[in-house]
Parts: structure tokens; sequence; C-alpha cells
């Protein structure tokens, strides 16, 4: 559990990620138990579009491998599988996709930037 939270949280880190995620996992760090992700709202007038989000480990590998839903873009990368859920800050049912990669973030989000601060959801 602690070298898959640490492959995939280096990951993001490595990727430059805003202030916001980076002090979400400073204060996570050694809580093995919650892995510090991102989620990005499908609502581009979302106010809380992009965001750090904390999701117990057990329930990331059960919802990731259970996640039907695939995403394919035509950017040349592979599609991705990610968890999908509810809005909180907008209330958009399956608009929030639950991501462990920068480079999916980016791919969610492209062409529009990712917003700094708004905020952080956990996940139970």
């Amino acid at each position: 559990m602690a070298e898959e939270k640490l492959a995939i949280e280096s990951g993001l880190i490595m990727s430059q990620p805003s202030k916001d995620y980076e002090e979400t996992w400073l204060e996570n760090i050694t809580n093995h138990g919650i892995f510090v992700l991102y989620s990005v709202c499908q609502n581009k007038d979302c106010k809380a579009r992009c965001r750090p989000v904390l999701i117990p480990y057990h329930l990331y590998r059960q919802r990731l491998v259970t996640a039907s839903t695939i995403i394919n873009y035509d950017d040349g990368f592979p599609p991705m599988r990610c968890i999908i859920d509810n809005c909180n800050t907008c209330r958009t049912k399956g608009s929030v996709y639950i991501l462990d990669s920068f480079v999916n973030v980016r791919r969610c989000t492209n062409p529009i930037p990712i917003p700094l601060d708004h905020g952080l959801v956990t996940i139970t």
C-alpha cells in the first residue's frame, strides 16, 4: 500500500502540481491509508473545477477496478480509466473525474488551465 501511494503521489508531485495539492500532500504524507489524488469537474462553470481529493486506499482500489467508464480522447494517448463521482460544489451528477496522473488532469481540462487553491474534497 505504501509503495503504491509513493508511486502515484510521486508522479503527481514531479508534475509540479498546484499549491493546494502540494499542501494537502504534505499534510497526508505519512498517512499510508489515504491517497491524495486530483479531481476535475467536467462542468466548465463549476467554481471548484480542479482540486485535490483524499480517498482511502481500499476505496480507491475498489472503485478503480469497478470503474466501467474508460475515457478516450483523440490526443494520441491511450484511453484512461478514472473514478467518476458527483461534484459537491456544482451538484452535477457524474461530472467529477478522480485522477492519479497530471497527464490525465491536463487531458481533462485542455485547453482550460488548472486553477489554483479551490478547496479539498474527501471521498468516503
